[in-house]
């Protein structure tokens, strides 16, 4: 079986969206933020099947899976309260549940659902799925992370860097502000390891998170636009200012330095 249009997807996705709109401005404005954040990640994901001159297929799943891979965020504001899976529930976990019990993918085939659903559930996981040798899963999971970072990174060092914004505590997980590096971010960061949501601290742990995320980026053409917008220069000027930000810094361009040297050319 084949896509239906590409239109008719938005169209499901908008309408169950809205059905979340209320007359709480706080729910709205979370929903807001993961609408527009979804549609963004749509965009950098066809940047990067484009970079990487995918075929149709992975192009038409790909856009499939930025749409849908948040969607389980919708519910989990609106029955929770936060965007934190340790304080409620795992959000892709939850959005897959969620397509499977509507019909929106129900013209797919059973192969064709299998690569989106999968690569929803493990879009968020700390480390990318290896117990299963499907190169076309494994594609598509790298694809929708990368994306997924970029729009993060951009909307975060965005709050970041602006003195009239407060920072919505629900994108910081709802962490406890603090200017000190927990021992776990630190031993972590400097193994070159992403960090665990559910192992983090606090908000410094938290940034200290979005920077680790260079150990997990694959797709040269991700680094590329990372380094052109300055996110993680962004993110390091904003750090919290203490006896390891100095060495964060040192280790971070040294690391980024060597993964550049290595670029494969286009």
């Amino acid at each position: 079986m084949k896509l239906k249009d590409e239109t008719y997807y938005f169209k499901w996705f908008r309408e169950y969206v809205s059905s979340f709109y209320c007359k709480d401005d706080l729910v709205n404005n979370n929903i807001k933020i993961k609408e527009d954040h979804t549609l963004r990640v749509v965009q950098n994901i066809s940047e990067l099947v484009r970079s990487s001159n995918l075929s149709r297929e992975i192009s038409e799943l790909s856009i499939l899976i930025a749409l849908f891979h948040d969607i389980g965020r919708f519910e989990q504001f609106a029955k929770y309260g936060t965007f934190s899976d340790k304080e409620s529930e795992d959000h892709a976990a939850l959005g897959v549940r969620i397509l499977m019990e509507t019909d929106v993918l129900d013209s797919l085939s059973d192969r064709k659902i299998d690569l989106i659903s999968k690569s929803i559930y493990f879009h968020n996981k700390k480390d990318l799925y290896s117990g299963d040798k499907d190169k076309d899963l494994i594609l598509l999971a790298k694809l929708i992370r990368d994306a997924d970072k970029l729009d993060i990174l951009k909307v975060l060092t965005g709050e970041f860097l602006d003195p009239g914004r407060s920072v919505n505590p629900a994108l910081q997980l709802d962490l406890p502000d603090n200017n000190h590096f927990s021992g776990y971010a630190i031993e972590n960061f400097f193994s070159n390891k992403t960090l665990n949501n559910n192992k983090i601290e606090n908000r410094a742990d938290f940034k200290l998170l979005l920077l680790s995320w260079i150990y997990d980026l694959n797709f040269d053409h991700t680094l590329r636009i990372i380094t052109k917008r300055k996110y993680i220069e962004n993110l390091l000027s904003v750090l919290p200012q203490n006896d390891q930000t100095e060495n964060i810094k040192s280790h971070t361009f040294n690391y980024l330095s060597k993964r550049i040297s290595n670029f494969s050319t286009d």
